[in-house]
């Protein structure tokens, strides 16, 4: 009888030291991807900037805005969808 209530604590550890470990790996996905987006913006407003200034008549800076922001949607993507894994129990 202790042994099963020893091994019941034992998987209850487990899962919280699953959950943890998820949990800090959800923040710094997060942390990633904000920074992806962040880097995204402000480069292509300077890109716009620079478009502007020297070639008005060609906004070419709108290939660069849908390139990088198409892998952004997917990097968006595998991001929910990585996480859905996560919160399946793995040790039963």
């Amino acid at each position: 009888m202790e042994a099963t209530d020893r091994m019941k604590a034992d998987r209850k550890g487990i899962r919280a030291a699953d959950t943890a470990e998820a949990d800090t790996k959800r923040r710094r996905s997060t942390r990633q991807f904000a920074r992806q987006v962040i880097i995204w913006a402000v480069t292509c407003a300077f890109l716009a900037v620079v478009n502007r200034l020297t070639s008005p008549h060609y906004w070419w800076v709108l290939w660069v805005i849908g390139g990088w922001g198409l892998q952004l949607l997917l990097a968006f993507a595998f991001y929910l969808f990585d996480h859905e894994d996560e919160e399946t129990p793995q040790h039963q």
